[in-house]
């Protein structure tokens, strides 16, 4: 579906920029103006989310502003991927087979539940909360668990655990190419 919106925005931009006399309708937002048009991951009704080629095919379709997903690696480089546990789309889990070091670096602690310090009853939600802080008192904790809004990523890697070096030389397929689901022409 989301592939679709995003088709839809980038076509009504594209009309909206080639303009004519007699234009598009009326846009249905609040204020009557026209919609900001965001390439969320690019194009990726078009091209591979999060590479250049989906960011660069936003910006000619017009888009007003690309939205990136990014992550840092261990060494502080930007990284452009849409989550930062990395089996859901990469090879990590075959690569930790035959490499020890990348095997090592699976988070296996889940996390812990700890309770509010805030009014419930003034602030709802709710009475706890999931925490990569195993240990409560040890800041350096949270690098034992992966907790991704409020999501336990128990027996996953993450991002932050390898350098960008290692993250080129060890890790493929780090972008979601739904290749099957783009229009071919």
């Amino acid at each position: 579906m989301y592939k679709i919106l995003a088709l839809s925005l980038v076509a009504a931009a594209s009309i909206t920029a080639c303009g004519g006399s007699d234009g598009p309708a009326p846009y249905p937002t609040l204020d009557g103006k026209a919609p900001l048009v965001i390439g969320h991951r690019g194009l990726p009704g078009l091209y591979p989310e999060e590479t250049r080629a989906s960011y660069e095919g936003a910006a000619d379709a017009g888009a007003d502003s690309l939205e990136l997903d990014v992550h840092l690696s261990k060494d502080c480089v930007l990284v452009a991927r849409h989550n930062p546990w990395l089996s859901d789309n990469t090879n990590i889990t075959e690569v930790a087979l035959t490499n020890a070091a990348v095997a090592a670096r699976k988070r296996t602690v889940p996390g812990v539940l700890v309770p509010v310090t805030y009014s419930l009853a003034t602030y709802g939600g709710p009475a706890a909360y999931l925490s990569d802080r195993t240990v409560a008192n040890d800041p350096k904790s949270v690098l034992k668990s992966l907790i991704v809004d409020g999501e336990d990523h128990t027996g996953d890697w993450s991002i932050t655990d390898f350098n960008a070096a290692e993250l080129k030389e060890w890790i493929g397929g780090t972008t979601f190419d739904a290749a099957a689901q783009r229009p071919a022409r």
